[in-house]
């Protein structure tokens, strides 16, 4: 790599890939029984889509991530429920999404100390693998489209560098 623009096509490509592996995470969900491994599936899912739009860092470019341009309008609620889940419960420990209460048993010889707190509807998003498919698919074709367009402008010229 020796230009920005060179530095952001690879990021693309590694954008792609996560897209693509997302995809296939989908595929395979819909062929498993058994919640353990269709939630595992869901997370790689989710954490793989999520990666593009998280910060990055390069080596021209401070940060490298995909805008909100490659995000269909249709699909924001879903893009952000995804961002969400991968930042506060899949990635992190966000106690504050959990809504944790601390209880306290006292049961003799020993207290019991039980925490009560929130739960994800997993099988609600488990629910929603037409439109995590759509969204991904969509992010996918904006990707390509932008590698597209910068193949075509490094095919004008040779790189700096190069010949």
């Amino acid at each position: 790599m020796h230009t920005p623009e060179e530095e952001f096509y690879v990021f693309l490509r590694f954008a792609d890939a996560d897209m693509s592996q997302a995809q296939i995470a989908l595929d395979h969900l819909v062929k498993v029984e058994g919640d353990f491994l269709r939630l595992c599936l869901l997370k790689d899912a989710a954490i793989s889509y999520c990666r593009p739009f998280k910060k990055s860092h390069g080596i021209f470019n401070k940060t490298l991530r995909l805008d909100e341009s490659y995000i269909p309008v249709h699909l924001k609620d879903l893009h952000t429920e995804l961002i969400n889940l991968r930042d506060q419960v899949f990635a992190h420990t966000d106690i504050g999404v959990r809504s944790p209460i601390l209880h306290c048993w006292t049961h003799e010889p020993k207290r019991i100390f039980p925490i009560q707190f929130k739960s994800h509807s997993y099988l609600q998003l488990l629910g929603q693998e037409q439109e995590m498919r759509l969204l991904f698919n969509a992010v996918l074709d904006l990707i390509r489209d932008k590698q597209a367009k910068l193949e075509a402008q490094f095919g004008k010229a040779p790189p700096p560098g190069r010949q």
